[in-house]
């Protein structure tokens, strides 16, 4: 987001109740993203960060996954990237009050 050339650059987290599963979602506004490069994105060992190794997006896969949840990636019609982390809602979640 830093090298996207827009004039007000946002990072938007939101968080919600869909069904059964808590979904957290953080988007930004960054530079319109393409379908190949979206592809790209979510390709392990590829990263658009000079110094990055392209493995954070596969770590918080693999959690979200292991708790019986997912992760998806969409380009955003304004431009940039959402993130969206589906958690399953569970009891142990919940308090009694």
């Amino acid at each position: 987001l830093k090298a996207a050339p827009v004039a007000h650059p946002q990072i938007r987290v939101t968080l919600a109740a869909l069904g059964a599963f808590y979904e957290i979602t953080v988007a930004d506004n960054g530079r319109p993203i393409s379908p190949e490069q979206l592809e790209r994105i979510e390709t392990p060992l590829e990263s658009s960060k000079q110094t990055g190794m392209g493995l954070g997006l596969s770590i918080v896969r693999s959690i979200a996954v292991s708790h019986g949840g997912r992760l998806v990636l969409s380009a955003n019609p304004q431009g940039g990237l959402s993130a969206a982390l589906h958690l399953p809602i569970t009891n142990s979640t919940q308090t009694n009050a």
